[in-house]
């Protein structure tokens, strides 16, 4: 499988929607701990995609949760909270937006990410090369014209967009219904117990991978939909950053 190839990935794929499309999750608050969840199980997915067995700490380092803005402003998104019959209209159309931009970073994130393990870049097990890999990343996805992804996205048609609703908020009720329950019940408790929710996420997380095909067959227009806008990427970009990423890490820029 070529850089490009490796792009278009289904894993690559699955995780980005997952994670973009969070936001989009009808309670405020825990669209971040299960965004914050998502990422953790996308480092350790992709790992072990590759032989892999990273700690806690070495996921949390990887899992990118300090640029997607998980539990950013969390006092202020628990605050919010109490004002959610005030915020039930605008809500949507400023998490939608979110969500694009969101859509557009993490998905070069988990490029460069599954293709560092993929070659070896990262062997585990040292948490300073894992802030390095983070850290080499962002530098190199700084290059990256986001304008253009997130241009595609927001062409997608309306139908499109009522997918991707319905997708996130089938996947959070499927597998995230008992904390989106417990957290209805005590919200107030939340930052007493962050640790204990982000727990029962990541437990009920392991579920996803099992299930992946199902839900891009049930999902297949909108999985289509995001493969045509991703397909429409130069290859040459694609390979461009991966070759940057591996000469920070290694200094080597010869072709694969």
């Amino acid at each position: 499988m070529n850089i490009a190839q490796h792009a278009r990935s289904f894993p690559i794929v699955f995780s980005t929607l997952l994670i973009g499309l969070s936001p989009l999750i009808p309670v405020p608050v825990v669209d971040d701990l299960l965004t914050a969840s998502f990422c953790r199980w996308r480092v350790k997915t992709f790992a072990a995609r590759h032989g892999l067995i990273l700690n806690k700490e070495e996921i949390k380092i990887l899992a990118d949760e300090q640029q997607v803005g998980c539990f950013a402003g969390f006092t202020a998104r628990t605050f919010g909270y109490l004002f959610k019959e005030f915020w039930q209209n605008l809500l949507p159309f400023l998490e939608a937006g979110r969500a694009v931009n969101l859509l557009s970073r993490t998905y070069y994130y988990g490029v460069l990410l599954d293709y560092a393990f993929s070659e070896g870049l990262y062997k585990g097990g040292d948490l300073a090369q894992a802030e390095r890999l983070r850290r080499n990343i962002y530098e190199v996805r700084k290059g990256v014209n986001l304008r253009q992804l997130k241009a595609l996205f927001r062409a997608s048609g309306t139908g499109t967009r009522k997918l991707s609703l319905g997708f996130i908020r089938d996947v959070s009720e499927r597998y995230f219904k008992n904390i989106l329950v417990t957290f209805k019940k005590h919200w107030r408790q939340l930052r007493k117990q962050k640790d204990k929710f982000n727990e029962e996420a990541d437990q009920a997380a392991e579920n996803l991978n099992e299930s992946a095909g199902t839900w891009a067959e049930r999902y297949k227009l909108l999985f289509e939909e995001f493969y045509n806008s991703i397909a429409k990427i130069p290859d040459k970009e694609l390979e461009d950053l991966c070759l940057a990423l591996r000469a920070k890490m290694t200094g080597d820029v010869s072709p694969i």
